[in-house]
This record gives C-alpha cells, structure tokens and sequence, in this order.
C-alpha cells in the first residue's frame, strides 16, 4: 500500500476516497474545521460571544422549557439574538477583508520574487555578454 487510506478505499471498492486538504483549528473552538470559512465563521462567533459576555449581553434569547416525543420536559437553548447575529456578520467581514488583503501580499510578494529572480538572472547575462 502506498498510502495509509489506500485499505479504506479498496475495501469501499472506491465508495470512500481520502483527499488530503487543509483542516483549521480554532483557538478556544471544540473541533477543527475542515474549510478555510467555517473556520472563520466559528472565530467570528468566539469574537463576538467574547465582547457580548465582556460588556454583559446576551448572546442568546431566553432558553425555553418543551416536551420531547417521550413527553419529558427539555431545556431548548434559545436561538441568537439579532445584536449578536448583526455583530458575528460584521465581525465575520472583517476578517474576510484581512484574509483577502493579506493573500493578495502574499501572491504579490511571490510575484515580485520571480520577477527579482529574473532580473538577477539577465544581470547576470548582462555582465558575462560585457566580459567577453
């Protein structure tokens, strides 16, 4: 076996295939990521939940006592209140604002190596063809 999937797949009879791609880890989240997004969004979510918790809002509304199908009694967490959802998108932006500046210096950087590389390359050239 080539690699250490390869039993998986051949058992499946190629039903499960392993890609390997970056996984995100969030700091201070219970579980990696698997897209560069929903990384984002769940570090957007620990931002805001931070500030709210700081400034003493509620992140959540009320939760709410309801019957399950055996008819016991459950607490049902209450769903995020527009304030939080409104701050989480907003916080959410700018990050994909910063993302997106910062892999563009990073595709710039890289372009301009490869143009500096072949300017010292010619340099090179330029003085050879003059020593001769």
């Amino acid at each position: 076996m080539t690699n250490k999937f390869e039993a998986i797949e051949k058992a499946s009879k190629g039903e499960i295939t392993i890609e390997m791609r970056p996984v995100y880890v969030v700091s201070g989240a219970a579980r990696a990521r698997l897209t560069e997004r929903a990384a984002l969004n769940k570090l957007a979510s620990l931002i805001t939940q931070r500030e709210f918790h700081k400034d003493g809002r509620p992140t959540n509304e009320p939760d709410m006592l309801v019957k399950n199908e055996n008819g016991d009694e459950v607490v049902r967490r209450g769903e995020p209140t527009a304030s939080f959802m409104g701050f989480k998108d907003g916080v959410l932006i700018s990050l994909l604002d910063s993302l997106r500046q910062e892999k563009e210096i990073a595709k710039l950087e890289k372009k301009y190596q490869a143009v500096n590389d072949k300017s010292q390359l010619l340099l090179k050239e330029l003085i050879a063809a003059q020593n001769k």
